[in-house]
């Protein structure tokens, strides 16, 4: 990436270099963040993991979570499955412990939206 130029008060310039860039990275409404930092400067970079479970009348509990890190949720039980739409389900990808499973949700989940989980 070069730098272009440019103020805080009119906006700063990029250029981005030749990578595996596709539409998808920079779709309209997007953000793109660009930080500069280094020995001795400070950043501080705010991160966040939401489970909320949804009331599904006659089914098993579905939980909604949002993810801005890679996490890892220990729960009860001895079975776990992901959604990305809430209908289709997948095994989750788990590690039994004592009557409970580890259920890591690493970026390649994170970074595509809601995960829904059932256990």
């Amino acid at each position: 990436m070069a730098y272009l130029g440019g103020n805080r008060h009119d906006g700063h310039q990029f250029q981005l270099s030749a990578g595996p860039w596709t539409q998808q990275d920079f779709a309209p409404g997007s953000t793109l963040h660009v930080w500069e930092f280094g020995a001795g400067d400070t950043c501080r970079i705010n991160t966040g993991v939401s489970v909320r479970r949804l009331d599904r009348q006659g089914e098993d509990a579905v939980y909604e979570v949002l993810a801005t890190t890679p996490v890892t949720l220990t729960v009860p039980g001895k079975r776990a499955m992901l959604s990305r739409d809430g209908t289709a389900w997948l095994p989750a990808k788990s590690t039994p412990s004592d009557g409970h499973l580890r259920i890591e949700l690493g970026e390649e989940l994170i970074d595509r939206g809601v995960i829904f989980l059932k256990w």
